[in-house]
């Protein structure tokens, strides 16, 4: 193999040789035989540890984090377990690794396991609570029946696993043992003299109490070796519990026995019932003497054993969580040595007729003109999607999908309060013994859980855990089998279940004693609840016709034609008989509200229920295919609960459908994404979700729960969207809250839950860990599917596919703020981000709540937080109406000033501020922060103001009332500022050099001079610059020796121009309109003719007169257009001329002329004539061009 490897770039130059192989000298002695091929990644951790922590321990303890296993970071393993050697081949740096057969005893390897769970003794330090090593262990079968321990990060046998037998092993296993509290041997001893002497001795009594009041110590699941060799038996050894260190160490095995006569081939891990508190685990085995054998996984002792097909032993097994065990499902797959793939039921000793089916045949999938006869070796299934397995052959690979992802069998129980879905500092709500209750259809019986969350200590480290508070039988559901759909309605009092195979559906109603009685009944393949009433639609489709016991006849043919035609009328037949039915519920008393639904010939296929009923009917469309991400799908259409009257456009079907409890939101779940829709006043699209595979959907106020088969995310929905919104994911800090604006975004997502340790989610936010994160890193996602229950009490709760509780804690302050706002608490919001989050996230949650808008009183709420930047509190200020305050902001950031502190501080003593490395303000010039009456001493920079005095100044006495007061006034004189503007403003004087070109630097050395007026007797006077024109002045003088301003702070400046003039502030108006004016080298085109056209709008001509020169002289195609715009805008026709002439635009400088019977009409005429004489001139010389010469006149061309 390495051999063949390093002589590829010889037979083909495509290919490129992986230079740190290069160094790489394989071993003379050849592989071999190939008997084993695995991959060991972090992903692979995961899924090993997770899946058998839940099928173990259940939901009591969270699952061990795959994380912590850091000499898998980076790394993707291929392990090639051969004859001669065992190579390890890092598909990520492509280096290879090789342990050969020498460091083994000299013994070929057979199989291989992974050990990732070590105890006391584990190699490599001490493992973390969860007994999860830093760096695995390879349990390796050997042909001498022993079992060698290879450490990962040291390539070194460690340990050996040996018994009295010398059988080849021929299958390993992984079983981890089932982690469980309990007390101290002293602590159990003292409680026990503590009892029985409690009557006499008092201080038995205390120690007893203190026993009892220690809690119980935990115990971690360790990792067992189950292997299995080739005489049948079945061995166990604990590997863990003597020190390790030395090839030499041996550990005798924990159990043995004769499981099978003949060889054993294959060993997995399954499952056992569903069940909301208790779990329990089953280890299945298959040998060469055709048996299929069920073990527990605590005792080992024997539950059943089939026999299978003498000519079809199985030679693989894996387990295929698809939904419940309970609900009939064969979820153990199986290769039995020949073309075909089987599944077995798990749960009981059946009949082969029933335990087993037949899941696929390859000997019709093979491709033409393959001689071989397909036989099926191997089989695995995809961790993500259970439905999906490969299959290996002998001619080749198979990928197949068995059957649908269905949802499982849940059904969450509505909140009494909406406000319990996350716990706020600002609402004292009583408490709820359960948190969370659900109905799930387990095995044969209804049942409704309602569950709490708990605090244990686990190994030092809290966690939050669910637990089991009651459980109540609702019904049987006995005879009938399939997969169950379970429904709940608006109220909780009523409970539905359909079992679409059998065709039947049962409602359940809680009675005034507490007790649950069915109430309806019947046939039926699907319900679906209204929204806020106790009414229900449900699908009835009649039962084929039985087929007939006689014997055909053998001398009639059999006509194909006929019998199409025969299928296509009873199709045609059961598709008319298949209706939707409406009905009302009023305690245990039924009605029918509409007896079949109008469907206008339509046949329905599903429902789904809210404020209006949404039937997918079996025609197909292709209109959606942008939405579904298919080709075409069936139609869904929304009715009236009536029954008659259709809402809407017709939409491709979506997988999900969910409704928010405010009903003012729809989502729409599709293959590639989440669309979500406004449902009033009108059904309108409002944003989607890339979001791809959706599996379970939940509503909260505003937040929409989704999960994937790898992930857990919730997304935020903005209080008032635009149409056709987009998306932003919060994985830190929004950055420039303008962009995220002007771009609609509507919908903001963070990832809650992932795959823990896969490369995309531990390097998808750099702010995922430490205090100073604003939002938390994604926790360990449940393995398999999942049922999302919703928000309840600062916990997102969900159901895994064995029927159990799990919870994804919310408590973090980023999150839970960003839910309470969503939710409506703002003072509860902010309250928990200023105690919760750091200074430095303020502006984050800052910038998510201003965009999410809509929100009363959001704005004001959020100017409580101290962390604040600058920008973000001049966003505030416009938001709130506070425009004069907002104008002092964008002055500072334009000076390049972005403490808050010092603004606070300037605002409240009037006196102007210095920035850092700025040079001072020109002498006699007044600080646009100051107030005109403030001179001389009281010009000088501002005293140190204690921290506390600022904070003071800043946020009011109480609360953060100083901020919800614009108490500043800009400074004004008793004449209008339109006289100010005439008389004291540089720039109606003309005095400003505006013939700069647009794009010029500042290039000032020393400060502009006091520019100067002449009075009415002709004397000249100082010009006094308060007002208008110091604040220029003063803009001006800081940009000479500064930075150009950040495009930010342009950008936030050019909106307080907009907003201000919207508002009618125009004295805001015009100092935001002159700041810009200062720095206009750095404004683009497009945001001069925007400022021109609100510099027009309040009466600033002067100005504008000004721009027209400059912006004509830059030189520049968009320059000269913003100059015609600004002359335009001041309607002096000459000016505009003027500005024509200069640019050389000749044909718009007579059209221009023409037009309006100016001076100089002939003579741009001539100039534009000159000008087409020129062109055709030019045209002239070209030997093949074709020219027309125009003459311009009075009177036209």
């Amino acid at each position: 193999m390495e051999a063949a490897m390093n002589t590829v770039s010889v037979k083909d130059t495509a290919f490129v040789s992986n230079p740190s192989a290069l160094s790489y000298t394989p071993s003379r002695v050849a592989s071999g035989k190939v008997k084993q091929v695995r991959f060991l990644d972090s992903e692979v951790a995961y899924w090993q540890t997770a899946t058998q922590h839940y099928m173990v321990n259940g939901s009591s303890t969270n699952p061990p984090k795959a994380a912590n296993v850091h000499a898998l970071d980076g790394t993707r393993l291929l392990v090639v377990v051969c004859e001669n050697k065992i190579l390890l081949y890092d598909l990520n740096t492509r280096k290879p690794y090789e342990v050969p057969r020498a460091v083994l005893d000299n013994k070929t390897p057979t199989c291989v396991t992974f050990l990732f769970r070590g105890g006391q003794y584990a190699p490599g330090g001490q493992p973390d609570a969860d007994n999860l090593m830093t760096s695995p262990v390879l349990a390796i079968g050997c042909s001498d029946g022993a079992v060698r321990l290879l450490h990962l990060a040291t390539l070194r046998v460690v340990g050996k696993l040996v018994g009295n037998h010398k059988a080849s092993i021929s299958c390993l296993s992984t079983l981890p043992t089932k982690a469980a509290f309990k007390l101290a041997d002293d602590q159990q001893q003292s409680a026990a003299r503590g009892s029985k002497q409690a009557a006499t001795k008092r201080s038995d009594q205390t120690s007893a109490a203190a026993a009892a009041a220690t809690p119980p110590v935990f115990t971690p699941s360790v990792d067992l070796v189950l292997g299995g060799d080739s005489a049948g038996a079945l061995w166990v050894w604990e590997p863990f519990r003597v020190p390790l260190g030395s090839p030499d160490r041996e550990i005798g095995p924990k159990m043995s026995w004769a499981g099978h006569s003949a060889e054993v081939w294959a060993a997995c891990l399954t499952p056992g019932p569903e069940d909301p508190e208790l779990a329990s685990a089953r280890v299945f085995t298959s040998g060469a003497d055709h048996r299929l054998v069920a073990w527990d996984a605590s005792s080992f002792s024997e539950l059943w054993r089939t026999k299978l097909d003498a000519k079809s032993p199985a030679t693989s097994l894996a387990y295929s969580h698809r939904y419940f065990n309970l609900s009939g499902a064969h979820a153990l797959l199986a290769t039995v040595n020949g073309p075909g793939v089987v599944a077995a039921y798990t749960l009981a000793s059946l009949p082969p007729e029933k335990g087993l089916r037949t899941c696929a045949n390859l000997a019709g999938l093979t491709p033409p003109g393959t001689k071989k006869v397909p036989k099926a070796y191997t089989v695995a299934v995809s961790p993500v999607r259970p439905n999906l397995a490969a299959v290996g052959t002998n001619t080749g690979m198979a990928f197949m999908t068995f059957d649908r992802m269905y949802p499982l069998p849940v059904a969450a129980m509505p909140l009494r309060n909406l406000a319990e879905a996350h716990v706020s500092p600002a609402l004292r709500l009583p408490h709820e013994p359960a948190a969370a209750s659900y109905v799930a259809h387990v095995g044969d019986s209804v049942t409704l859980v309602a569950c709490t969350a708990v605090e244990r200590d686990v190994g030092g480290v809290k966690q939050l855990v669910p637990q089991v508070v009651s459980q109540e039988r609702l019904g049987d559901a006995a005879g009938r089998t399939g997969r169950a759909i379970v429904g709940v309605s608006s109220t909780g009092e009523y409970v539905s279940v359909c079992w679409p195979a059998s065709r039947s559906y049962a409602v359940y109603y809680r009675t005034l004693a507490a007790t649950w009685q069915q109430v309806d009944g019947g046939l039926g393949v699907d319900v679906a609840w209204h929204s806020h009433r106790n009414m229900f639609a449900v699908l009835e489709e009649p039962l084929p016709p039985a087929p007939s016991q006689g014997k055909p006849r053998k001398w009639k043919k059999e006509d194909p034609k006929l019998a199409a035609a025969e299928a296509a009328v009873l199709a045609q037949t059961l598709a008319a008989a298949t209706v939707v039915r409406i009905r009302a519920l009023d305690g245990l008393g039924v009605s029918v509200v509409c007896q079949q639904v109008a469907l206008s010939g339509d046949v329905p296929v599903a429902l789904h229920g809210g404020p209006l009923l949404g039937i997918a009917l079996k025609r197909m469309t292709s209109s959606g295919a942008e939405l579904s991400g298919e080709e075409a799908s069936p139609v869904l259409q929304f009715l009236s609960w009536n029954g008659i009257n259709k809402v809407g456009p017709e939409l491709p079907e979506p997988s999900l459908v969910a409704w928010d409890p405010t009903l003012r939101y729809l989502a729409l779940a599709y293959l590639r994404q989440v669309q979500i829709f406004r449902a009033q006043p009108q059904l309108e699209s409002i944003g989607s979700l890339p979001i791809a595979g959706t599996t379970s959907v939940a509503w909260g106020i505003r937040q929409l729960y989704i999960a994937t088969p790898t992930s857990v995310l919730v997304a935020f929905v903005a209080a008032e969207e635009g149409p056709q919104g987009g998306f932003s994911l919060l994985d830190g800090p929004l950055g420039d809250a303008g962009a995220q604006r002007s771009g609609g975004a509507t919908l903001q997502f963070v990832q809650l839950a992932a795959l823990t340790g896969t490369t995309a989610t531990s390097s998808l936010r750099a702010d995922s860990s430490g205090a100073d994160a604003s939002l938390p890193g994604p926790c360990s996602r449940p393995a398999g599917p999942v049922a999302l229950l919703g928000p309840r009490q600062g916990n997102l709760w969900m159901v895994n596919s064995l029927g159990q509780s799990v919870l994804v804690p919310l408590s973090h302050p980023g999150i839970r703020a960003r839910c309470l706002c969503a939710q409506g608490d703002l003072v509860g919001a902010v309250a928990v981000a200023r105690h919760g989050l750091v200074a430095s996230q303020h502006d984050s949650l800052a910038s998510f709540l201003h965009l999410q808008g809509g929100v009363p009183g959001a704005h004001l709420a959020l100017m409580g937080l101290q962390g604040l930047s600058l920008e973000m509190e001049a966003e505030l200020c416009m938001a709130t109406g506070q425009w004069r305050r907002a104008c002092v902001c964008c002055e500072a950031l334009l000076r390049g000033c972005n403490d808050r502190l010092a603004v606070a501080a300037a605002l409240s003593s009037g006196t102007p501020f210095t920035l850092p490395g700025q040079i001072e303000p020109t002498p006699g010039v007044t600080a646009p922060l100051a107030t005109p009456a403030v001179t001389g001493a009281a010009a000088a920079a501002p005293e140190a103001v204690p921290a506390a005095k600022q904070q003071q100044q800043m946020w009011g006495i109480m609360g953060f009332g100083g901020l919800f007061v614009d108490n500043y006034q800009l400074p004004k004189d008793a004449e209008t500022v339109e006289d100010l503007d005439k008389k004291h403003d540089p720039l109606a004087k003309g005095q400003i050099a505006w013939g700069a070109p647009l794009q010029r630097d500042w290039q000032f050395t020393d400060a502009p001079k006091r520019p100067s007026s002449t009075g009415e007797n002709g004397d000249a006077k100082p010009e006094s610059l308060n007002g208008g024109a110091g604040l220029v002045a003063a803009a001006t003088a800081v940009a000479a020796a500064a930075q150009p301003p950040l495009a930010s702070a342009l950008s936030l400046a050019m909106r307080l121009v907009e907003g201000s003039q919207a508002a009618g502030i125009t004295d805001v108006t015009r100092r935001a309109a002159q700041l810009l004016l200062a720095h206009r080298s750095s404004l683009a085109p497009p945001q001069l003719a925007r400022l021109a056209a609100r510099m027009a709008e309040v009466g600033m001509l002067q100005e504008i007169t000004g721009l027209v020169d400059s912006s004509v002289a830059s030189g520049s195609h968009q320059g000269q257009a913003v100059g015609f715009v600004a002359a335009a805008l001041t309607g002096d026709l000459e000016r505009l001329q003027r500005a024509l002439q200069s640019s050389g635009t000749d044909a718009l400088a007579a059209l221009q002329a023409n037009t309006y019977r100016l001076p100089s009409a002939r003579a741009t005429e001539a100039c534009w004539n000159r000008a087409l004489q020129e062109i055709g001139s030019a045209a002239a010389t070209h030997p093949t061009a074709s020219y027309a010469y125009y003459m311009v006149t009075q009177s036209g061309f």
